[in-house]
């Protein structure tokens, strides 16, 4: 039985009751009404929690401290009321929409199978059992095993067809995850082949149209469709590789980092447990200065700041924010109840990206907030990423490296740095062309991606070298890692019969504990990717420095 039926009507007669007890209060403003409307703040909270439902509980628990505080007089009657109203309100919102965002719950089981789903879905590419299985329907038979060979390069499972009848005939739904679809095929017209895509899509297939056709009515007919993407061809293959991650979510951020700074802690609460209920990690911080103090650990996909606060107001923190270069990307949104235009040019022009009044419903304030999250992630990756791997660029993966020393230092955990070359890279531009060397290059770009961790950084240091940062990775585990990898890539083949051949790279991994700026330890993996290559290439070297007599440390070959 759902909480819509077993707990939707006995919650409408308690928050009625709730809001009935909390105007007495309002109006005589005595403390025996303010323990009534504390007593029906417990009575709600037993229910939330029988029934999972995180952000109620936090809203209900969040009144419940606030009149507390008020008994003990730690709160003045003017502050309590400001406060409970709004949270009030909020409640009276969710009521009345279709689906009340206040009592959705996730049950146990479906929590289980979220963690399994994540864990499977950030499993590696060494590891995963199962590889994405694509069709390609395309009436041009040269052009789709062209795309066959590409994908299997990616560690895709390809499939060709040259008609969609042909594919009904021979392909069930279950065994597709994505259709790489021509819009122009003989035989059939464009309106058939979109009716066609809207039906996979509406079967759970994943569609992506690929054609050298790309006017004005043919996209139209894709976004109708529902269609996921579009590749115009000739194709990029890293393009192609990305979209097709991206649609199937295999490079999806599994979580979005939200920073919440509200003087006011009962509501900087409640926006943390609601947004935490959408899939969000939040941390909240109750004034400015406890935010900057914890600034440099943190690494927020946007910022949610109150415009009017004590002391530091909302438009100076977003200024102090935007002096840091790391976070040029990351929105600023602010939360407030001024609905004056002047306020709102001033918090434009202080570097904020928009301005959400506080009476604005909390279902329509978490779309807004996702909706931006995704679209300023995207726009963080492709001015992060090197334009031929898909990985960091060179400026980024050093930024991020030297971050990554210093946040060991505060929290004294450990990290570690890897540089990988690939072997005799100039023997493959010469036997097989630059066009080859850029395919290994990009192939080795995506391995390394799919290969590590969330909290792991890879990026592009420059020509066929490659740095990969591990945090919170000691640096055995690291050099594990990168020799699994390594093996891996070895076994890729390139090129086409009977020119196939493989690659294989050398790194370096040097302790990040040991050094205080990165180019030293860059400096220093250089040296045991050096003595890797000395040592007949394809293998990994550590650099140990912690032989202190030994100035040009030790190494250990794997």
């Amino acid at each position: 039985m759902s909480i819509y039926t077993e707990y939707r009507a006995k919650y409408k007669k308690n928050l009625i009751r709730l809001t009935q007890s909390w105007a007495k209060f309002r109006k005589l403003r005595t403390p025996d009404e303010l323990k009534l409307f504390h007593k029906e703040c417990v009575f709600i909270l037993h229910d939330t929690s029988t029934f999972e439902l995180a952000a109620l509980h936090q809203v209900i628990s969040s009144m419940k401290e606030i009149a507390e505080e008020g008994l003990e007089n730690k709160k003045q009657s003017k502050q309590i009321i400001l406060e409970i109203d709004w949270l009030i309100n909020q409640l009276i919102r969710g009521n009345q929409e279709d689906n009340d965002p206040f009592l959705l719950a996730t049950p146990q089981q479906d929590v289980n199978q979220n963690i399994v789903t994540s864990m499977k879905s950030h499993t590696s590419v060494i590891e995963r059992a199962t590889k994405p299985n694509i069709v390609i329907i395309d009436d041009q038979k040269s052009v789709g095993l062209a795309l066959i060979k590409m994908l299997e390069d990616f560690s895709f499972h390809a499939r060709y067809f040259e008609s969609i009848s042909e594919f009904k005939e021979a392909v069930k739904a279950h065994e597709v995850d994505l259709v790489l679809l021509d819009v122009v095929m003989p035989g059939v017209t464009q309106e058939a082949v979109f009716e066609f895509a809207n039906e996979l899509q509406h079967s759970g297939i994943k569609v992506m149209c690929c054609s050298s056709t790309f006017t004005f009515d043919v996209r139209l007919l894709a976004v109708r469709a529902k269609v996921v993407d579009y590749i115009v061809k000739p194709v990029n293959t890293y393009i192609l590789v990305e979209k097709i991650g991206r649609a199937l979510g295999l490079q999806s951020q599994s979580s979005y980092n939200i920073v919440i700074v509200d003087d006011q802690e009962s509501m900087g609460t409640f926006y943390k447990a609601v947004l935490e209920q959408a899939g969000c990690t939040v941390k909240f911080y109750s004034s400015a200065r406890e935010l900057f103090t914890n600034l440099d650990d943190l690494s927020p996909d946007i910022f949610l700041l109150d415009l009017m606060m004590p002391d530091v107001d909302g438009l100076e923190v977003a200024k102090m924010i935007r002096q840091e270069h790391k976070f040029d990307f990351a929105p600023i949104l602010f939360i407030t109840a001024d609905e004056q235009d002047i306020s709102r040019l001033k918090a434009i022009d202080a570097g904020a990206d928009d301005v959400i009044n506080k009476t604005t419903s909390i279902q329509s304030i978490t779309k807004q907030l996702l909706m931006r999250l995704e679209r300023a992630s995207k726009v963080k990756a492709f001015v992060a990423k090197d334009p031929l791997t898909g990985v960091l660029n060179h400026g980024q993966i050093v930024e991020l490296a030297n971050q990554a020393i210093h946040s060991q230092h505060r929290r004294k955990s450990n990290s570690a740095l890897a540089i990988i070359d690939v072997d005799l890279f100039k023997k493959v531009n010469d036997l097989h062309g630059h066009i080859m060397g850029d395919k290994v290059l990009c192939a080795l770009g995506q391995l390394l991606s799919n290969s590590v961790r969330e909290t792991d950084r890879v990026g592009r240091y420059g020509g066929e070298e490659f740095v990969i940062v591990f945090e919170d990775c000691s640096l055995t585990d690291a050099a594990k890692k990168v020799q699994a990898i390594k093996q891996t890539f070895s076994k890729l083949k390139f090129g086409n019969e009977p020119n196939r051949f493989s690659v294989s790279f050398s790194a370096g991994l040097v302790d990040l504990q040991f050094y205080e700026a990165v180019q030293p330890a860059i400096a220093t993996a250089d040296k045991a990717l050096y003595k890797a290559k000395m040592s007949g290439r394809n293998r990994v070297v550590i650099y140990n420095s912690q032989d202190a007599d030994n100035a040009d440390g030790t190494m250990r070959i794997s």
